[in-house]
């Protein structure tokens, strides 16, 4: 058991996501909110202990995180919407911060490209 030096980043897409989501889904099975908010996609930041994360880190990271969202549903950019400002990332999606993450598994971590 060892604590990782990151910081763990759930993120989970609101309505306005899901809505765009079904509009592009290629299988058109629908994907509901309730599905989001039990899968959330979850990234690794720096280590933190801010008092605010959302306000001094998520900033650094947030066009990224919006593009790998809807890219991760529809890759044709021509479809997304355009990032405009934060404000569009807040109505999209929901973030937490989690400081203190624990690998208890003793094998190694591994990275995939």
């Amino acid at each position: 058991m060892s604590i990782v030096n990151r910081s763990l980043v759930p993120v989970r897409g609101k309505q306005p996501y899901v809505d765009w989501i079904n509009t592009y889904d290629p299988d058109g099975s629908g994907t509901t909110l309730s599905e989001m908010k039990e899968h959330p996609s979850v990234y690794l930041v720096e280590p933190t202990e801010a008092l605010d994360p959302e306000r001094t880190i998520l900033p650094a990271y947030q066009a990224a995180l919006f593009e790998i969202e809807l890219e991760s549903w529809w890759e044709d950019r021509t479809a997304w919407p355009r990032y405009e400002s934060p404000e569009v990332f807040h109505a999209w999606f929901d973030v937490e911060f989690v400081e203190v993450v624990i690998d208890l598994c003793g094998d190694p971590l591994g990275y995939e490209e």
